[in-house]
């Protein structure tokens, strides 16, 4: 930990200030890069007969579920070599560009050097450097007021998902944290509630996919998005699998793929649902599996679809509040086909009727699989055809493999259907497309992401002890829906860039200047940067003031950040900061003394580390294998839904009318929009692997191959008077922003392409969020993760800029 600081005592600026040149006027917007400058820092080091040289190691992003281990080469105090760690798998000794341009981007010119506070209007961007200590006494007389006027409620932590604090901070203070997050979980909305369980993501091993013989990739681009795991979908190819891209644009992964299918951006859902028609109208369901493993036996009301069950115990309920006794329910009830009567469907001797029509205690009660046949007279191939522009035949040939030539996968990405009012419905229909044919549960059929970041192993870090009533405040919404509804959020407190993460980034921006405090902490200049009062300058993950900054559990080994370099300019480590937040109010005990101690005890505390020290970890260069074994969910048909079956009915959706997956069209950009006669192109904002999110969009050695324009078909290109290179304006009613065009064959007619993640200063002008669609989905508010924005279910219009 550094020095000591009361942030209630009255302290004078430090005298580096003056020894530095500052001066008490603004930076300007983008002033800040002035007092960044690192020049000189990349030269070679001078020639010399002895060099101070070593190696240590940490892990890099999460965030692209990489999770590399990293071999990092100090010389004479910098870094200046990164290699893979030396890991037993060869598949897992990986490294992509992003973590090689580490050694330019940590020394970026784009550092915060040390605390900033903001002088000129919120949004400018005009700040002054001040020291530490005066950082620590604004942060504590501005929250403390704050929290003493409008309650400890009254701040708002976000964060991203490199964050390298302990995350206490909004349990100890009592802050809001949001309900959700509003990004990539449509999919697991629709996907999840069938098992009971976040599925989506905890499925199987990536190596299990050398089992799979059909793989349906419905958007996702890992050969992009996800490059450091791309050699599982080579093994699965090398293995006989047959890999299969659905997608509007020509990715990078469907060039990887035996076949790529184009289908009309956001329709994803139509094409599942018609080929669940397929595979009924063939004959090509398992009635075995579907009988002893998912709920399509249960019985419903014929008038208003409620599940038939038994009554619960009202001794369960006792204690319970409404939300938790709103999750209680009876046991269903089947149709005996030995009794002919209704009984509970885990009765002794009982035998299911899959589907029909019967009257129980005078009421009409029909089974789910009676209505998944009745709901797929709706969705026909046909009509999926029309809706999806993919040809009937292609249609029913998918429908072939998924259900015959099995096992199967569906997988899922985030930056793809996953971004449409509708995405939720896409993934609600893939599951029942695994009931119905049985490619669940088994070794090399599945429905998710995969990626090894998110596999269960087997170990699990513990967690550092806090008081009983430590919790964060009760959240009624999350960041991105503040704008529009009255809330108690006064500030807030931010570990990272979070500007790209809503939609309609003007109203975003001016909710952001009507708030009395924000607190920003990031090792760079990012687009949040001008929207703070007080900045706090961070280390990147290669920086540390402790030889040991954290521990990482990834599924089959523990991984340790070590102390590469020491903290850059005035930088301090997220854990440093975290304790000086807390230190103002007084609660810096409630938190470990040092990153160490808190890695130490989320070891000790933590399961399935037998027979390992945490000290052995450190010896063995900050990595160490755990025993493991390649993991598939429910391989004993045994879910974690209440009633232990498979179970794609959503009763809690009856209102919405998605007890069974029914098609909706997205929101925006479907046809016969009237809009669209005003903005006829759609607008995409796929993931690249020179970023993840915002971050690298500053890094000089990646930017030397990604910059930041938007992509149209040549066909478009050509009916705009368009040629590449030009500068042109993207619009809507929302908003605008303008960029270069590039032309490309591999995007759709009547679709745009342009990777998220530009910062507004490498636009010519505005911000590419600001024309993003807003509107949300009401069935959102009751599904698991909440409502998402529709990022890619935006209509726009493009012209040439000066037109």
């Amino acid at each position: 930990m550094s020095e000591s600081i009361d942030a209630r005592k009255s302290l004078s600026r430090r005298s580096f200030l003056r020894a530095a040149g500052f001066t008490a006027g603004a930076l300007g917007v983008f002033g800040a890069a002035g007092m960044l400058s690192a020049d000189g820092w990349l030269e070679p080091a001078d020639a010399q007969a002895a060099v101070d040289e070593h190696t240590a190691a940490t892990y890099h992003q999460a965030h692209c579920e990489g999770n590399c281990s990293l071999k990092c080469t100090v010389r004479d105090g910098r870094m200046c070599l990164i290699q893979p760690s030396e890991w037993d798998n060869p598949k897992d000794r990986t490294v992509c560009l992003k973590g090689l341009a580490e050694i330019e981007h940590v020394y970026s010119s784009e550092r915060i050097q040390s605390p900033l506070k903001l002088v000129g209007e919120r949004g400018s961007g005009e700040f002054v450097p001040i020291t530490w200590d005066e950082a620590w006494m604004e942060i504590a007389d501005r929250l403390g007021s704050l929290r003493e006027k409008y309650g400890d409620d009254c701040v708002l932590y976000q964060s991203t998902s490199e964050n390298d604090s302990t995350g206490l901070l909004p349990s100890i203070m009592h802050m809001q944290i949001g309900l959700y997050g509003g990004i990539d979980y449509n999919y697991p909305n629709g996907i999840d509630p069938a098992f009971g369980y976040p599925f989506a993501l905890y499925n199987a091993s990536p190596e299990t996919l050398t089992a799979t013989r059909t793989l349906i990739n419905f958007g996702a681009n890992p050969y992009e998005s996800d490059l450091t795991r791309a050699g599982y979908l080579n093994a699965a190819k090398d293995a006989g699998c047959e890999l299969i891209t659905i997608d509007p644009h020509f990715s990078t992964t469907a060039g990887k793929s035996d076949h790529w299918i184009s289908i009309n951006p956001g329709t994803d859902p139509a094409l599942l649902l018609g080929m669940a028609t397929a595979i009924l109208d063939n004959g090509w369901q398992d009635e075995s599996f579907m009988a002893a493993n998912t709920s399509f036996p249960f019985l419903v009301n014929a008038s208003d679809g409620t599940v038939v069950r038994d009554p619960v115990d009202p001794a369960k309920l006792v204690g319970l509040t409404e939300a938790e006794a709103a999750l209680i329910t009876g046991k269903p009830y089947i149709w005996d086909t030995v009794s002919n009567s209704a009984q509970l469907f885990d009765a002794a001797g009982v035998m299911p009727a899959l589907e029909g029509t019967f009257v129980s205690n005078g009421s009409k009660v029909t089974t789910v699989y009676s209505l998944v046949k009745e709901n797929a007279k709706k969705h026909t191939t046909s009509w999926a055809a029309g809706i999806t522009g993919i040809d009937e035949s292609a249609i029913v040939g998918l429908a072939d493999k998924y259900a015959n030539q099995k096992p199967a996968v569906l997988m899922v990405g985030y930056g793809s259907a996953d971004k449409y009012t509708n995405g939720d419905i896409a993934g609600h229909a893939m599951t029942v497309l695994a009931a119905m044919t049985g490619n669940i549960g088994v070794e090399g059929g599945t429905i998710g992401a995969f990626s090894n970041n998110y596999v269960i192993g087997p170990a699990t870090l513990g967690t550092w002890p806090l008081p009983e009533d430590a919790a964060p405040s009760p959240s009624t919404m999350d960041i991105y829906e503040m704008p529009y509804n009255e809330n108690n959020v006064h500030a807030i407190v931010s570990f990272g860039d979070i500007s790209n993460r809503v939609a309609n980034y003007n109203v975003m921006t001016e909710w952001y200047k009507k708030l009395d405090f924000i607190l920003t902490v990031d090792p760079f200049y990012s687009p949040s940067i001008p929207y703070a009062d007080i900045v706090l300058p961070a280390c990147t993950r290669f920086e540390n003031s402790e030889e040991i900054g954290g521990v990482k559990v990834v599924y089959d080994r523990i991984m340790l950040r070590q102390k590469v370099i020491e903290p850059l300019f005035e930088s301090k480590t997220d854990f440093e900061i975290e304790r000086g937040i807390a230190a103002c109010f007084g609660l810096e005990d409630l938190l470990p003394e040092s990153a160490e101690e808190y890695a130490r005890v989320r070891f000790e505390t933590g399961e399935g580390f037998d027979g390992i020290a945490f000290d052995d970890v450190i010896d063995n260069d900050g990595i160490y294998a755990l025993p493991f074994e390649p993991f598939i969910a429910f391989t004993d048909q045994i879910y974690a839904t209440p009633s232990g079956k498979f179970d794609p009915y959503y009763e809690t959706l009856l209102t919405y009318g998605q007890a069974l997956p029914t098609y909706e069209a997205p929101g925006e950009v479907y046809d016969g929009n009237p809009l669209a006669d005003k903005y006829p192109l759609k607008f995409c904002q796929p993931r690249t692997r020179f970023r993840l999110h915002t971050q690298f969009s500053d890094a000089e050695w990646i930017r030397q191959f990604l910059d930041d324009y938007i992509e149209l078909n040549p066909v478009d290109m050509a009916n705009r008077g368009l040629t590449h290179g030009d500068t042109v304006e993207v619009f809507n009613d929302r908003g605008s922003f303008r960029c270069p065009v590039h032309a490309n064959e591999s995007v759709r007619p009547g679709c745009t392409r342009m990777f998220e993640g530009s910062w507004p200063k490498y636009l010519k002008a505005g911000h590419y969020q600001t024309v993003t669609n807003d509107r949300f989905a009401e069935r959102g508010y009751v599904n698991w993760y909440g409502t998402m924005i529709p990022y890619n279910d935006t209509l726009i219009e493009i012209k040439k800029a000066g037109e």
